[in-house]
């Protein structure tokens, strides 16, 4: 049975998946043969599959380096509904949850292991990652590497040296947003030798730009005639928190369902509208 085969088969009978996307099954296939990935794919692609689909066929752990814990918990709910084996390691974890997560890292096999770049260079755990020496290293949202590293997360800078100490295993960065010189950069820093690069551009068949200018107190009104023409569900950014609570005002005022969510909230604060997951998939 040739790898695409196998990938094909771990996408059905583990993750449900029917048909893998064109750009999913190269990247896959690159990875199990050894090759670095640079990937560029739109949001809601399936790039997660990329890493996952080759973690349940290779025999070593496979390393997911993420900025966020919410993403990771997001992550890690999701695996384990898949029967997954998977832990998290990050900063937050209480010590019970941690000697756990690395006791199962000591222990090898097949195992998807979520965390930091901080966490997976700290003196304290990157003995037990470069002990595992894991099959693949992937970093999801690896436009991070060159929008964040730079300023205040440094240790994305030093992913490539945390590499080298893990036995260099293939390299896996995923991105929706990475500009030629963002991927060079990603490239660089990680130490990708000739990898394979694939890049899928955004345009969405459902998606559409247009700019209306209007003046400052009448950008509400003109707000109103556009969500009152389009389908449901939405999404409205805002430049500020006061421009959200003022438009959420406004809906308020106008009858319409809507959810408030900006920075600190993280949470859907009116009853009238989905869960948010909901929502989420929706898009």
């Amino acid at each position: 049975m040739s790898l695409l085969d196998v990938c094909r088969r771990t996408a059905r009978r583990t993750f449900g998946i029917e048909r893998l996307r064109p750009e999913q099954e190269s990247a896959m296939v690159a990875i199990l043969e050894g090759h670095d990935a640079l990937v560029a794919l739109p949001t809601g692609f399936g790039k997660s599959l990329i890493y996952q689909v080759p973690a349940m066929i290779l025999e070593r752990p496979t390393i997911v380096v993420s900025p966020l814990i919410a993403l990771m918990a997001d992550q890690e709910r999701a695996l384990r509904g898949c029967g997954v084996p998977v832990v998290v390691l990050h900063s937050q974890l209480r010590l019970a949850e941690r000697r756990a997560a690395l006791e199962q890292l000591e222990g090898g096999g097949r195992l998807v292991v979520l965390t930091t770049p901080e966490t997976l260079e700290s003196r304290a755990t990157a003995p037990c990652f470069d002990r595992a020496r894991p099959a693949l290293l992937c970093v999801d949202e690896a436009h991070c590497i060159s929008e964040w590293g730079h300023d205040f997360r440094p240790s994305y800078l030093r992913l490539g040296a945390a590499r080298e100490r893990l036995g260099n295993p293939p390299a896996l960065a995923l991105t929706a947003t990475a500009t030629p010189r963002v991927r060079g950069d990603i490239a660089k820093r990680l130490r990708l030798h000739d990898p394979v690069v694939l890049i899928a551009p955004a345009h969405r068949k459902n998606l559409h730009l247009t700019v209306e200018i209007v003046p400052g107190p009448q950008k509400f009104r003109a707000a109103g005639r556009r969500i009152r023409a389009l389908r449901r569900p939405g999404i409205i950014y805002c430049a500020t928190t006061v421009a959200v609570d003022q438009l959420a005002g406004a809906l308020k005022r106008a009858g319409q369902a809507f959810a408030r969510m900006t920075e600190g909230t993280g949470h859907v604060t009116a009853a009238t509208v989905k869960p948010q997951r909901i929502v989420n998939d929706a898009f």
